[in-house]
């Protein structure tokens, strides 16, 4: 079984949106797993409503995520790490060094397409948090060329 892990601070808005685009898009995939965590995450805490409701506009069922934090037993076992933010892939490179191979930026895998960071939609409005999941969508699409070759590669 091989392990995705999508990684930015809190695990409550970001990371579980893109988690859900991800498992709607890649379920049936044989031998991957696809979870998502927080830099600074407090385990066990439910993601941010507007999240939720955002991420269920685009098909993404979220309701029953709970957070957890990164921690090296997680990066052991992932094949592939995808950050939110520039920030968020350094901050685990410099703490997981050994699996820094592994790490790389959503912006970073959609060839040029729709670079740059994920930005964080904590506390703003349901209409930020449906634009914030609405651009991961379409980095997601983007970058499907670039996951589904990594998928294939390590599966």
């Amino acid at each position: 079984m091989s392990l995705m892990v999508v990684v930015c601070t809190g695990n409550s808005c970001r990371s579980p949106i893109a988690e859900g685009l991800l498992k709607k898009e890649y379920v049936g995939r044989s031998g991957w797993e696809i979870v998502s965590a927080g830099t600074s995450a407090v385990p066990g805490a439910r993601p941010m409503p507007e999240a939720v409701s955002a991420a269920a506009e685009l098909g993404a069922d979220i309701s029953h995520h709970t957070t957890r934090r990164v921690n090296q037993q997680l990066m052991d076992q992932t094949s592939l790490v995808i950050a939110m933010t520039a920030f968020h892939a350094e901050w685990l490179k410099q703490h997981f060094p050994e699996e820094a191979d592994k790490i790389v930026t959503l912006g970073d895998m959609t060839q040029g397409k729709c670079t740059g960071d994920v930005p964080d939609p904590i506390g703003l409005s349901d209409n930020v948090y449906r634009k914030i999941a609405k651009l991961l969508k379409r980095m997601i699409d983007a970058a499907r060329e670039e996951i589904s070759e990594r998928m294939e590669g390590k599966a």
